[in-house]
């Protein structure tokens, strides 16, 4: 008996040494070809990839982002939560899966587009396919090096807002742990259909941009043709909001006709409707299943479709690629208008030359324009549903208190610039030692956009507000004072941490475009920022605190007085030792 189990355990031994052995062999095939020496540069630059040489450092990123994904995954949550049992506005106790199908439709139109743009500018106007094209290798396999780089931000990005959705559908119906890891392995299938399909179109698109790109004019009247859609619909959308709801009365019509919309979108969309069935399940009478018929056809589909775009991109990669990359960096090489030097003061011409390199920052202008077009608008409409519907004094109190958060947010939202403002300079931040200007006004001027914009979101927002709001109790003008002082609050913590933790010298000179932890953290600190005003807003109210308003700005101001001198003291101590 002894030996037969001998024999036994020495087969399962040898059987485990073969697959082993199978597998290194592989690992070592990829490890020697050349994609993944490319893939492995280009993750090496994007991300700074040290896990070994600074641990500690590599352990709080990761840290973040569980906290980042566990917090947004809690926020999706609680809403789905509130609107199927608190609200009660679906026909079912829970949220169906019928409005999961829009839900899940409009974030995956968003991250294609995304996704589409993103790709592009990777694949065409990287700032280091002027050295990778030096390389000796052929034009499919740096193509397919850089879908696979962007393949893996693109699985990054999926985990702040799609999964954290179908994560919170499953928490809500009690799914087993294997729907997780269900949704997880989807998700590695559905970003690659989506990142393959946007290298098919990137070559187009690359044609469609670099009209733009030399067209200035072109591309303003096509971003201003789109904002104005936008606002077009926003206000269509304003008009159709009745004056007044009652909902009490209405509030029976209003769940039938919810729900019978969400019943005409899911037989409308019906490929939608399938990937929805394939991450969140199906219903069979009572209870829902996990795994269907939607379930394996879309994975045995997504699989195919993989392996045709696969085939498709490296076709159309191979005669065009390298080509495309080569015609679109010997443009750049123009030696651009002539034009007569001004003398500038040393303050003025530190802002001037930052002011230029936003200005000439696409993404930059074209985020600062859409936050300042669309905040405005947003609450109008907002504020228009709250005026539609009786309240009493402490519900108008909220109502100012939610307006005040999510102004901030918004605005917030779009400061988190200022958390890599120090360390996209790369390798020329030693030239701010050389500028004869004192380092604390010159790296405050570097600020003074996102001030500007601040303003631009935050007084027409709140005159917005104000110009309907019923409530007596807080003033307009602090109310904006209040918001400017907080975004300098975030605009300066946020800074303050790039500083501290500058990534300058990570940063190759032919690196692409900084995407680090900064932002979360940013985000991070405007969240706590905002609940913090919301909680010391309510201390306030509960309290009946005499001018709320007045109170809350002495506050904030001095905590901007003490954010400030430390940053100043910060910027002092460090050019001192250097």
């Amino acid at each position: 008996m002894k030996k037969f189990l001998a024999k036994i355990g020495h087969f399962f031994q040898n059987c485990w040494k073969k697959v082993a052995g199978f597998f290194a062999r592989i690992t070592r095939k990829i490890r020697s070809t050349k994609v993944y020496t490319l893939v492995m540069m280009q993750l090496k630059d994007k991300w700074n990839i040290s896990f070994k040489a600074n641990k500690k450092a590599s352990l709080f990123k990761l840290v973040g982002y569980l906290i980042l994904f566990a917090a947004i995954t809690a926020i999706v949550y609680l809403l789905m939560s509130m609107s199927a049992t608190r609200l009660g506005i679906f026909i079912e106790s829970r949220i169906p899966v019928n409005a999961m199908i829009p839900l899940i439709g409009v974030v995956l139109v968003f991250e294609f587009f995304s996704t589409l743009i993103g790709l592009t500018k990777a694949l065409f106007f990287a700032k280091d396919n002027v050295v990778l094209i030096t390389y000796p290798v052929k034009s499919h396999q740096l193509f397919l090096s850089k879908l696979i780089v962007y393949y893996i931000d693109a699985l990054k990005k999926s985990l702040t807002l799609f999964i954290p959705i179908v994560f919170s559908f499953g928490i809500i119906y009690g799914y087993g742990f294997y729907f997780y890891l269900w949704v997880l392995f989807l998700d590695l299938l559905i970003v690659a259909v989506l990142v393959l399909f946007s290298g098919l179109l990137a070559i187009p698109a690359f044609f469609v941009m670099k009209f733009l790109s030399h067209y200035r004019i072109i591309q303003a009247l096509f971003y201003l043709a789109i904002l104005g859609l936008i606002i077009f619909l926003a206000i269509k959308l304003i008009g159709i909001i009745p004056t007044n709801i009652n909902l009490i009365s209405e509030y029976e019509k209003f769940s039938i006709s919810l729900n019978s919309a969400l019943y005409w979108f899911a037989n409308t969309f019906n490929v939608l409707k399938a990937i929805t069935f394939m991450f969140c399940g199906q219903r069979n009478g009572l209870t829902m299943n996990i795994f269907s018929t939607y379930s394996w056809a879309g994975f045995l589909i997504a699989i195919a479709l993989i392996a045709i775009l696969v085939l498709g991109n490296m076709f159309l990669s191979k005669p065009f690629y390298s080509k495309m990359i080569a015609s679109n960096n010997s443009n750049r090489t123009s030696l651009g208008h002539k034009h007569k030097n001004h003398r500038h003061s040393r303050y003025f011409s530190v802002f001037n030359y930052e002011m230029l390199r936003i200005v000439r920052n696409e993404k930059f202008i074209v985020a600062s324009i859409i936050s300042v077009a669309m905040m405005p608008l947003i609450t109008l409409i907002f504020n228009r549903v709250y005026n539609s519907i009786p309240t009493r004094q402490f519900g108008d109190q909220m109502i100012y208190v939610f307006n005040f958060f999510f102004i901030f947010i918004v605005t917030a939202s779009h400061n988190v610039t200022a958390s890599y403002i120090f360390s996209k300079d790369g390798p020329s931040w030693t030239v701010n030692k050389t500028i004869p200007a004192n380092p604390q006004v010159s790296l405050t001027l570097r600020l003074v956009y996102n001030v500007i914009v601040s303003l631009a979101i935050i007084i027409p927002s709140s005159i917005l507000f104000f110009k309907d709001y019923q409530g007596e109790t807080f003033s307009v003008v602090f109310f904006i004072l209040s918001l400017i002082v907080l975004t300098l609050i975030h605009l300066f913590m946020s800074a303050s941490y790039d500083f501290s933790h500058s990534q300058n010298k990570d940063k190759a000179d032919i690196g692409s475009e900084i995407i680090n932890g900064h932002e979360a953290v940013s985000l991070g600190i405007g969240f706590l920022i905002g609940l913090a005003a919301v909680l010391v807003h309510v201390i306030f109210l509960i309290t009946q605190s005499t001018n709320p308003g007045l109170r809350f700005f002495i506050l904030v101001a001095l905590a901007l007085a003490l954010v400030v001198y430390y940053f100043l003291k910060k910027v002092r101590v460090t050019y001192q030792e250097n």
